[in-house]
């Protein structure tokens, strides 16, 4: 089990950094600052810069036990525990989740979290996806993350999983199907708080970061008109359906 001395560490831990580097909802983030808590962004209308990429439309939905938890058992139950501010690598501008991520042994925590992406940046495109986990992790228990990338039509593009336990690890990423301007991305969490090999014994599960990044190129003028083309039959086939 997760001691007191050990859960409020880690929590001063995540409370420091997010201290560090808080600002307003709508303001444009730099890589080096700049960030607000998810609850912020759960508002309507809200959203998130980072270089050319918009976030918007963000939730955040406990979905096992249903409603949430006890703070003392699992979490984060509270999405202004949660910072997001921008993480921009190498693999190009993303967002950076900060908090304390846990289910304490024996308990079993399932959180779904997403939010649409856009570029704003009328020469580029998103070509794949990057997840990372990272931070403090404590415990054997089991974790798992599964990513869904869908267009706005909600036609799959993309998943990536990563985990604490298999060749997955935790760092994942891989191209997408086509070049896109706007996707939606949606992160199934799971913490069971049992040991990934023998699922009758329990055990706690943790980590404090999770890092999304996208990937853009620049396409050859034959692809952008092809990626028109395509955007148009779909336009037109719409128009003739509403007919």
């Amino acid at each position: 089990m997760m001691t007191t001395n050990k859960l409020t560490k880690i929590l001063s831990g995540v409370a420091v950094l997010g201290a560090a580097t808080a600002t307003v909802v709508g303001i444009a983030a730099s890589p080096s600052h700049a960030a607000v808590t998810l609850a912020d962004l759960l508002a309507p209308g809200a959203s998130f810069l980072v270089d050319d990429k918009l976030f918007t439309d963000f939730f955040f939905q406990p979905t096992q036990p249903a409603g949430g938890c006890l703070i003392s058992l699992c979490g984060p139950v509270d999405p202004a525990a949660i910072m997001v501010g921008p993480a921009t690598t190498a693999h190009g501008p993303g967002l950076k989740f900060t908090g304390l991520f846990f289910a304490q042994g024996g308990v079993m925590y399932d959180i779904a979290l997403g939010y649409t992406v856009e570029v704003l940046d009328p020469h580029k495109w998103i070509r794949d996806i990057h997840m990372t986990v990272d931070g403090t992790m404590v415990g054997e228990g089991d974790l798992e993350i599964i990513e869904t990338v869908r267009k706005p039509d909600d036609t799959v593009v993309g998943q990536c999983k990563v985990d604490n336990h298999t060749y997955a690890g935790l760092s994942c990423g891989m191209d997408l199907i086509g070049l896109h301007k706007k996707l939606k991305v949606r992160k199934d969490i799971e913490l069971m708080g049992f040991d990934h090999v023998n699922m009758t014994t329990p055990e706690e599960v943790s980590f404090s970061i999770l890092d999304q990044e996208f990937s853009q190129t620049v396409p050859e003028p034959g692809t952008i008109l092809g990626l028109l083309a395509v955007g148009g039959l779909g336009l037109v086939s719409r128009l003739k359906r509403q007919k």
